[in-house]
């Protein structure tokens, strides 16, 4: 049986945060490869119910460019991480699930700017505007005092932006209402 633990630090490259995989109390990730930024990470699907998993990303910081991918497979007593064919390391189903909710649950690592964006995005967290565009990100790291939403259509994008005092994150939430009532109570509303 192997153990699996999870270590957040800052990505100044990608000016987000990675999470590093430890197995078994070694990072795993091979050379200079970055994790995942915590909040993509622990929002992937596969990780608690199966299925391919995105654990790391080139050192420039793009998804899509060298990335590392298990094959994740659950049973009954426990969780298989497939590398590659023959190689492969397994968790105890209820040490592993708590791991992951731990790891997930952690905001010790998060500074004001991450603070305020994890803030908004609880606003926003399924919120379709008028014309169907779907609620992506917040970003407090585009431009100091600035908090940037991005919401999506296929492969269209568009961006709205309100000020914060750069320091509480809590100072982002009235910007963030103003806007969120301005474009979903009068617009189309949550998920709709």
């Amino acid at each position: 049986m192997n153990s699996l633990a999870f270590d957040v630090c800052p990505s100044p490259t990608s000016n987000d945060h990675q999470v590093r995989i430890l197995i078994d109390g070694e990072d795993w990730l091979e050379g200079n490869n970055l994790g995942i930024d915590p909040p993509e990470f622990f929002k992937q699907k596969a990780l608690r119910d199966g299925g391919e998993l995105l654990i790391g990303r080139c050192d420039c910081g793009c998804v899509g460019c060298d990335d590392i991918r298990v094959q994740v497979k659950r049973k009954e007593l426990g969780v298989t991480w497939t590398v590659r064919e023959g190689v492969f390391y397994f968790f105890a189903a209820k040490e592993y699930d708590r791991t992951i909710e731990s790891g997930a649950t952690d905001t010790t690592w998060e500074d004001a700017n991450r603070t305020a964006e994890r803030l908004v995005d609880d606003l926003f967290r399924g919120v379709v505007i008028e014309g169907g565009y779907v609620f992506d990100w917040a970003s407090a790291r585009i431009g100091h005092g600035i908090i940037t939403l991005s919401f999506s259509s296929g492969t269209s994008q568009k961006t709205f932006e309100f000020g914060w005092d750069g320091q509480t994150p809590e100072s982002a939430l009235p910007g963030a209402k103003r806007l969120y009532h301005e474009r979903v109570e009068r617009g189309v509303g949550p998920n709709a």
